[in-house]
């Protein structure tokens, strides 16, 4: 079974390097969800944003720390401490 991920961005340069990155280093089902027009408050929706089954990543450096580990060149070894990059948060 694939890996799923959801991709939320905006029309910023970060979100279309995160687009990019995503689109060819992870490999799985890809879907991209674009929220520029939604209203919210800065911080409640950090984008770009990746949820991946290892869990949620903010801003396109958490993203590249998620795929320098498990993208298609990563790793693979677990990430084993927070940061105010990503936190744990399951993905069904």
């Amino acid at each position: 079974m694939k890996s799923r991920y959801e991709l939320f961005v905006d029309n910023s340069a970060d979100s279309k390097k995160a687009i990019n990155l995503c689109q060819k280093s992870l490999e799985g089902e890809l879907e991209i969800v674009d929220v520029s027009n939604i209203n919210e408050p800065p911080g409640l929706c950090p984008r770009p944003r990746l949820l991946a089954p290892e869990g949620r990543f903010k801003h396109l450096d958490g993203i590249k720390k998620y795929i320098s580990h498990y993208g298609k060149q990563g790793d693979k070894t677990p990430i084993a401490q927070k940061s105010d990059m990503w936190s744990l948060l399951p993905v069904h």
